[in-house]
């Protein structure tokens, strides 16, 4: 035991110290937020005589940004206008003065932004925590957050199970609860994860009085509002002791976000998939034209891709465990163009294919037998750690220039019998040997004209939910004014750059 003493304490004057100048930062952040920024900006444009290190290129320009947002003015170069009309308005007020965001949503640049715009806008310094959603997290983005650990506010980026972000989810709220009782909170929810937890949590007879009235939670997919009303049901039945509601603002049901975002998700998917077929056969690595393509999945992601594909000829199947019990999936499938499969025997006769993953389950392990010798797997939306991994360790190696690595650890056995083995953190996923890999869903491919929409909605959510503390529990929309107003700037924005409109993007 006293050998762990010393580094115990060590760690323990460590976290007090890193407390300290975070409340600092707060504070200081709190007088006056343009002359810190001001003040950081200096410094940061200084070179580093003791090192010779030169001026940080992206902590100036992140900054900049800033000190702009703040000002009220919309950055210089942004790819995101109306997003950023939208920002610098709140900005200068400090409309989020005083209230902690909590987020498991897609860690890509765009998300960032977003990220950067809820800060500038009056978020708490060091008062918001990301949890690295476990299949899309750009490298990029992860090291920009990371960096900001350095800065004026803490942002810490979690990677875990379901079991250790509810953990690290309780205790940070927990934590920043006790240390500052006027804490409010933001919840950022993607599939109803975290909601379902802060419902069964604020739920519990130990939770601290009156925090409840003091958390907000905003869904950004229609599928979080699923979860919850399927575990309201279940509560009412007696079937899941959810017997605490939380008021939350439903993006992710909002009629513009259904209706615009999809085509262009489709239209991002099917151009990604077409580029990177473009690259492998730049490699050598020819793919028939006529090759058929089976979409496993067929939700949101899937028929919009489906529709993109179908408008540049492509032959397209499609797999989804709900063919078997929803007839009326089955027949949009059909009437979009698409044959829908219900058996891995159909599959398997389908012959050498293109198979589009689109689903948030995993169907490297639930459905295997979907995948066949000589096919060519896309992930677009599933769960897993596969990034850019082609499975002939030759093939590989040919294309390795253009294909992306992640930091996961990822060992190829090809010297055993088919299938292929992949082992990543620990896992094991099979493949048939002459199959390639290729992970899609660490980026977007869509314009930031585009995106912005999205990033837009989800950062009028925030706007809303300030709102909403102490309201009864239950579904709230954003006003349709607000909504209106943004679509507007964005459909502007397009026309500008002569991109088609949100209902038809062209890219």
């Amino acid at each position: 035991m006293l050998l762990l003493a010393a580094p115990l304490a060590r760690a323990e004057r460590r976290h007090e110290q890193r407390r300290f100048y975070q409340q600092l930062a707060r504070r200081l952040w709190t007088l006056n937020p343009i002359r810190t920024t001001q003040t950081q900006l200096q410094v940061c444009n200084q070179p580093d005589t003791l090192f010779g290190l030169e001026p940080r290129i992206g902590e100036v320009a992140r900054l900049e940004r800033r000190l702009d947002r703040l000002q009220g003015k919309v950055p210089a170069g942004t790819t995101m206008p109306a997003f950023e009309r939208l920002v610098a308005e709140r900005a200068k007020a400090q409309r989020f003065s005083g209230i902690y965001v909590i987020s498991d949503l897609h860690l890509v640049p765009s998300m960032k932004l977003l990220f950067e715009a809820l800060v500038d806008s009056g978020v708490q310094a060091g008062g918001h925590l990301v949890i690295g959603n476990d299949h899309s997290e750009h490298p990029d983005a992860r090291r920009g957050l990371l960096f900001e650990e350095t800065s004026h506010r803490l942002i810490s980026v979690e990677r875990m199970n379901l079991r250790q972000r509810y953990r690290r989810l309780v205790s940070y709220l927990l934590a920043e609860a006790k240390a500052d009782p006027n804490a409010r909170f933001v919840v950022l929810g993607h599939g109803g994860r975290l909601h379902a937890m802060l419902s069964w949590l604020v739920a519990q007879p130990n939770f601290p009085a009156g925090l409840k009235q003091r958390i907000v939670v905003v869904e950004t997919t229609k599928k979080g509002e699923k979860r919850i009303a399927a575990l309201r049901k279940a509560s009412a039945e007696n079937r899941f002791p959810l017997t605490a509601q939380l008021p939350f603002v439903d993006i992710g049901a909002d009629p513009y976000k259904l209706t615009f975002e999809s085509p262009t998700i489709g239209v991002g998917c099917a151009k990604a998939m077409l580029d990177e077929l473009g690259e492998l056969a730049a490699a050598g690595l020819e793919v028939p034209e006529e090759m058929p393509m089976l979409l496993v999945g067929y939700g949101n992601v899937g028929p919009a891709t489906g529709r993109a594909l179908r408008q540049r000829g492509r032959r397209l199947y499609a797999f989804d465990t709900r063919f078997a019990s929803d007839r009326a999936l089955v027949e949009r499938a059909i009437a979009n163009g698409v044959t829908p499969i219900h058996s891995a025997g159909e599959a398997k006769a389908i012959g050498e294919k293109i198979i589009a993953l689109a689903t948030g389950e995993d169907p490297y392990r639930t459905h295997p037998e979907l995948f066949g010798d000589g096919d060519v797997v896309f992930n677009l939306a599933s769960p897993g750690e596969l990034d850019a991994v082609v499975a002939n360790g030759q093939v590989r190696e040919a294309v390795a220039g253009h294909l992306r690595f992640g930091r996961s650890s990822i060992e190829v056995h090809d010297d055993v019998a088919p299938p292929m083995v992949f082992v990543v953190d620990g896992k094991a996923l099979l493949f048939p040997k002459s199959s390639r890999v290729i992970n899609l869903v660490r980026g977007a491919s869509e314009p930031d004209l585009y995106i912005q929409l999205t990033r837009g909605l989800t950062f009028l959510g925030v706007d809303f939910a300030m709102t909403l503390f102490g309201k009864p529990p239950g579904k709230y929309d954003v006003p349709r004014p607000l909504l209106d107003d943004f679509i507007a700037d964005v459909e502007q924005d397009l026309k500008a750059a002569g991109l088609g409109p949100l209902s038809a993007p062209t890219f």
